[in-house]
Parts: C-alpha cells; structure tokens; sequence
C-alpha cells in the first residue's frame, strides 16, 4: 500500500502528463484554425483574391506557431503578390497562450512583394484595413 506523499505525487504525474498531451493534442487541431485565419486576415487587409500557407505548424507546448510558404495575390485591374517563406510567432508557452494572446516576437524570413503600379493604385482605394504593428 502506498503512503499519502507517493499518492500525491503519482497524481500530480498523472496530471501533468495529461495535460501535456492536451496541449499537444489541441496543437495539431488547431493548424487548422490558424490557417484559415491568417488566411482570411490576409485577404481582408490586402484585399486579396488569394492567400494560402503551404505548412502550418501550432505547438501550444513549445509556444511556437511557424507558416511556411505564405503567399497573398490580389489581381484585377493590377497585380500585387506577397510571398514570405517563413513566419515564426514566439507565444506563451506551456498552453498560456489560450490567456496571454499577444505575440511574444514574430519573425519573417524571405519576404517579397511584388505589385504592379495599377495594383498599387488599387492596394491604396478603397476603405483603410487596419495595420499589423510589430515591435
């Protein structure tokens, strides 16, 4: 028979592992999620046609959310396109993130934009979509 201390302790490992694995758990079901709004959030603010993610990857545990192979395009009149290979969002680890929304760091690697100059007169018209500001 186990002592009260060893229960104790065999509940809080119990626990722990438990909710390791919802975090791990909530993470591959929520690349999903993060997809379809940065998608949407990017066709909003560009007024876009078009904007897709080639991986997403949401690590909830580690606090990591990574894009890989982002692109936006609006095309009409002109032509603007946005192209970034990676975007990496630091957020608060072990699953804080579901209370402390607010992105710890956010990285681009390999941006580029490309816009025709009717695309950009075009980018400009139009009711103003909010900013995304980054420190």
């Amino acid at each position: 028979m186990m002592n009260r201390p060893m229960r104790v302790l065999r509940g809080i490992a119990v626990a722990a592992l438990a909710y390791t694995l919802l975090l791990v758990l909530l993470g591959w079901a929520l690349e999903g999620v993060v997809e379809d709004r940065v998608r949407s959030r990017l066709e909003y603010m560009l007024r876009a046609n078009d904007a897709t993610a080639e991986h997403v990857d949401v690590s909830l545990l580690r606090g990591q959310i990574t894009l890989r192979g982002l692109a936006a395009e609006r095309s009409g009149i002109g032509t603007a396109r946005l192209k970034v290979a990676k975007v990496g969002i630091d957020i608060a680890p072990m699953g804080l993130a579901i209370v402390v929304q607010e992105p710890k760091r956010i990285e681009l690697v390999g941006a580029h934009r490309g816009l025709s100059a009717v695309g950009a007169a075009t980018v400009q018209s139009g009711s103003k979509a909010p900013n995304i500001s980054v420190d």
